[in-house]
């Protein structure tokens, strides 16, 4: 599809934006921003969850015996602990684009032909420019994909003994953790089973006063409550340090941790890593989340369904931090490579950084960790026509985006996500060495559910409501399958006949369901 400079709206003109806000939870604010949390993840219809550890244990959480590996990672949820987490709330707003144009055509018709016809029995003539708005206006509802998100970050400190590596320490701390803030503020919360000494959902009187206390643990309740299908990225290790420290104690045989996983989300657990490996050549969640923004900004281009993203306004902006998660498209890329190479500061792409998001000589590497520069490489890289025009495409907007001036700017309201959003022309100078944002629980949350939600738009059929599309029928073949490093087949979170739950799972769902009034 050739684009028309001189014809193009600004929106699309202008590279794609994204702004997320990530609202800072700690001890000083959750009782302040907890009716808005439990609002979010009441509302929603997949919540995405990741998790900042104190480190990994030994290295038998690679073992190639599937027992010896769960024996290892078990360890490292009791011994070792949850410093923050992310919670991305998404909901599928079935009252905008695509399920409001799909709720009932004919009603849709009807309504028309009546509007016609009252116009008619006026005797009012029917505006060209009223007529093509609503057309237009029907035209964006058939390829907006609208979906309301909220990303909070939670500081969670635990009140036991553990053991906090070095590695991950230092990791953590290049990545802009506070571990002072963390002792400070942390949201206090006890690992294992419910008892007097934590936050516990405790049903007796003595503790009733406390077990309506916001907590971590009650987070948690209220997630499986829900029944909501859970997302999350690489997610064996995550999946056991959540059990264990904001749940229950967690159990000593895999096939009873599985069995527990099925009654506590019911709706399936789905491993965005497993979806990726299925059909790219890289999995690492970073490269996942800018592949699917770039890949929405270019279905934008081609007017195909895509998402649009909004994010809830809060009048209390002090606990929010907001991250530029823009993508930086074809802005050091010609048809023939990199502009300037080695003078312009253009450094050649780290092999092992692109391939697997890491790389053993970190910020130490004279080369390239830029996940922009390795997504341009790649779409340069394909040698078919339409690659080579739509990076045509790419570099003409990017040239008249120059030619606006360095310091054009257009403001939005709160849509986001490649649409009509924040959108600043001024081509930024940061080192490209440099990943977008920081390793954090909040950021990596939103990226998980973000990709998930690409796969879902890229998977669709043609369904009738929101009702159906909620059914994930189009990733069924995902659901319940955790990804697992160096085999071939992933892990089933399944319960067989043979296999009984954990007492511990048995009691625990047993007060959530009295809670809740569930059956």
């Amino acid at each position: 599809m050739a684009i028309d400079i001189n014809e193009t709206s600004n929106e699309i003109m202008m590279m794609a934006q994204m702004k997320v806000p990530c609202i800072m939870i700690d001890n000083d604010n959750f009782v302040r921003w907890w009716p808005s949390i439990t609002k979010c993840m009441q509302q929603s219809d997949f919540i995405a969850i990741d998790l900042e550890l104190s480190g990994l244990g030994s290295k038998d959480i690679f073992a190639s015996q599937i027992d010896e590996r769960y024996k290892a990672i078990r360890n490292a949820a009791i011994t070792r602990s949850i410093l923050s987490m992310g919670i991305a709330c998404y909901k599928i707003d079935s009252n905008n684009g695509y399920f409001k144009q799909r709720k009932s055509n004919d009603d849709e018709h009807k309504l028309i032909m009546e509007q016609i016809a009252d116009c008619l029995e006026a005797d009012d003539e029917l505006s060209n420019d009223s007529f093509n708005k609503k057309i237009d206006e029907e035209t964006n509802d058939k390829i907006q994909f609208h979906t309301n998100v909220n990303v909070f970050h939670f500081l969670t400190l635990n009140h036991t003994e553990f053991v906090m590596e070095t590695r991950s320490m230092k990791f953590l701390v290049q990545q802009g953790f506070d571990f002072n803030e963390l002792s400070i503020k942390g949201i206090p919360f006890y690992p294992g089973n419910d008892g007097s000494s934590n936050e516990s959902s405790s049903s007796s009187s003595s503790s009733s006063s406390k077990s309506q206390q916001p907590s971590l643990r009650r987070l948690i309740e209220l997630l499986i409550s829900l029944k909501l299908p859970l997302l999350l990225h690489n997610g064996f290790i995550d999946l056991a340090f959540l059990y264990h420290n904001f749940y229950a104690e967690i159990p000593t045989k895999l096939e009873t941790f599985m069995a527990d996983l099925t009654e506590m989300f019911p709706n399936g657990i789905f491993d965005t890593k497993y979806i990726a490996v299925a059909h790219l050549s890289c999995s690492y969640l970073e490269y996942l989340f800018q592949y699917a923004q770039r890949s929405n900004y270019f279905r934008k281009l081609k007017n195909s369904l895509h998402m649009v993203l909004k994010f809830d306004h809060y009048d209390d902006q002090s606990d929010i931090r907001i991250f530029d998660l823009s993508p930086k498209i074809m802005q050091h890329t010609t048809n023939n490579g990199y502009n300037g190479g080695a003078a312009s500061g253009v450094s050649k792409i780290c092999e092992p950084y692109s391939k697997y998001g890491w790389c053993e000589k970190a910020d130490r590497c004279e080369l390239s960790h830029n996940i922009d520069l390795i997504l341009d490489e790649e779409l340069r890289s394909q040698k078919n026509s339409k690659s080579k025009q739509l990076i045509d495409q790419l570099l003409q907007i990017q040239q008249s985006n120059q030619d606006l001036g360095d310091n054009s700017t257009i403001n939005n309201n709160n849509d986001n996500d490649n649409s009509d959003e924040q959108i600043n022309c001024e081509m930024t100078k940061e080192p490209l060495h440099k990943k977008i944002g920081l390793h954090h629980a909040g950021n990596d949350a939103f990226m998980t559910g973000y990709y998930f939600i690409y796969n879902l738009i890229t998977n669709h059929k043609l369904l009738a409501n929101i009702k159906e599309f909620r059914k994930l029928n189009e990733l069924s073949r995902y659901k319940n399958k955790i990804f697992l490093s160096s085999k071939p087949r992933p892990l089933n979170v399944m319960k067989s006949a043979y296999n009984k739950c954990s007492k511990g799972h048995r009691e625990k769902l047993a007060n959530i369901k009295k809670k809740y009034n569930l059956t």
